[in-house]
């Protein structure tokens, strides 16, 4: 007879899971997470995954969450969990939004309030916008409306007044050698209240080595409304045949006698001192300051009037009449660069930034009240030149490479966050189209940002430089 044998497998063995599976996971924050199913191996049957997510933390602008995943067979037998470990970074830094283009502004204009730059980020939803503003280049005197250089005037072509020089100021009296002389640097700083102040070295134009360092003060600042309605007779100076056409827009002063009101000699002059005072003394005319208002050139801006002068001249006591004759040129000699900052929590940055300069040749709108302005060289909204630096950041040399659009001399500077210049880097006369390569060595300088400045014709082109050591 036959006989059986019964034989049971049963399954009582639970899935395991693969050593080599993976357990990290790193995405980037905004970011969805895959589902990435471990592998599980069973020694009978087929295999079912199921997963639950814990509980999210967030640790600044990282996050994350654990997965555990369980494998259960067809026999119902279960794994142990297996755990997948879910991060979220930010390695992206914000958006910035809002970041406006550079911008180059006539030379009175009035200078626009920063704007309004936003920030998003991903993971961070209170990223902070820093704004920073630094001028840079030769700043005006703290409280001025304008500061202006003052510049030799051209003697016109028909040359009225037959002057056999070209000057900036007139000593009368004195022997012809020692009469006119030029202005080789100086400035007229305008107030707000009715106040001028000229600081000036003037050079004697047969012997530039001998001259006077001006320093006067002037008050008023009367219209002409003002000036001719006083109690006693006022008029405006119009020499040689000029007109003064333009006298009703110009500004009136009177030169401060005293103290702010002398000329001191250098050179064969050293030792010779001028006080001066207001001519006419009934004030009768007054320095003017105007379209045309210096009566030499009918220069488009111009500061002019008479003085008289008393004091010592190389030993001997000398007075006599004089007069001061300026063009001037109030384009500013700064620019302004503004940077927008994002920080998020991860510290990623971005930045964007944007930099004003004034432009002589765009027309004037009056938006600074008195300043007065002439066609003079500023920043060109043209590029003069293209220029790279490398590396940037730089934390021992750094090369500049530069091609400009002009034949001439030719500057590259380099300023702090401040507005300090730290360094000159070039100077010279450059061929146009040619490419020159400049090495810089930062060692002197901090970590931090800070600005260059390749001057080239009439324009500048401005950058930024980044140290990191």
């Amino acid at each position: 007879a036959e006989y059986i044998q019964y034989i049971v497998i049963s399954d009582n063995e639970a899935p395991v899971f693969a050593e080599n599976n993976e357990t990290e996971f790193v995405y980037e924050c905004g970011d969805e997470a895959a589902v990435v199913t471990p592998v599980a191996t069973d020694n009978c049957s087929t295999i079912t995954y199921s997963y639950v997510d814990g509980d999210i933390w967030v640790d600044g602008c990282v996050s994350g969450f654990a997965r555990t995943w369980i494998a259960t067979d067809a026999c119902g037998n279960v794994s142990s969990e297996f755990v997948q470990y879910i991060t979220f970074e930010d390695t992206t830094e914000p958006v910035l939004m809002g970041c406006p283009a550079d911008l180059v502004l006539a030379c009175d204009a009035e200078i626009p309030a920063p704007a309004l730059v936003t920030a998003w980020d991903a993971c961070d939803a209170n990223v902070e916008v820093i704004f920073e503003e630094i001028i840079l280049g030769e700043q005006p005197a703290e409280g001025s409306i304008a500061d202006c250089d003052l510049i030799t005037p051209v003697r016109p072509a028909d040359n009225p007044c037959v002057y056999p020089y070209d000057w900036a100021m007139a000593l009368f009296n004195m022997p012809a050698d020692h009469k006119y002389y030029s202005v080789s640097e100086g400035n007229l700083v305008q107030y707000p209240d009715g106040s001028i102040h000229i600081t000036a070295t003037m050079n004697n134009v047969i012997n530039p080595a001998n001259g006077w360092l001006v320093d006067v003060w002037f008050q008023g600042g009367m219209t002409w409304e003002e000036w001719s309605s006083q109690a006693f007779p006022t008029g405006f100076k119009a020499d040689c045949g000029a007109v003064g056409e333009n006298h009703t827009e110009w500004l009136y002063y009177i030169l401060q006698a005293g103290p702010g009101a002398e000329l001191t000699g250098f050179g064969e002059y050293a030792g010779s001192q001028l006080n001066l005072s207001h001519a006419p003394s009934n004030n009768y005319f007054g320095f003017q300051l105007g379209n045309g208002a210096n009566n030499y050139n009918a220069a488009e801006n111009g500061f002019g009037g008479w003085f008289n002068y008393s004091g010592t001249f190389n030993g001997t006591s000398v007075n006599g009449a004089g007069d001061f004759a300026f063009e001037l040129d109030c384009c500013p000699d700064y620019w302004i660069v503004r940077q927008w900052t994002a920080t998020d929590c991860s510290g990623n940055t971005v930045t964007c930034s944007q930099t004003i300069t004034f432009d002589s040749s765009i027309a004037n709108e009056g938006g600074n009240g008195n300043m007065v302005t002439i066609d003079a060289p500023a920043a060109s909204s043209q590029s003069i030149a293209n220029v790279a630096v490398a590396p940037n950041p730089a934390s021992d040399n750094t090369v500049f490479t530069f091609t400009t659009k002009y034949t001439g001399k030719t500057s590259l500077e380099v300023y702090d966050i401040a507005g300090a210049k730290v360094a000159d880097v070039y100077m010279g006369v450059v061929e146009a189209g040619v490419e020159y390569k400049v090495t810089y060595n930062v060692n002197t300088l901090a970590t931090g940002v800070y600005m260059y400045r390749l001057s080239n014709g009439e324009g500048q082109e401005i950058g930024r430089l980044i140290i990191n050591k």
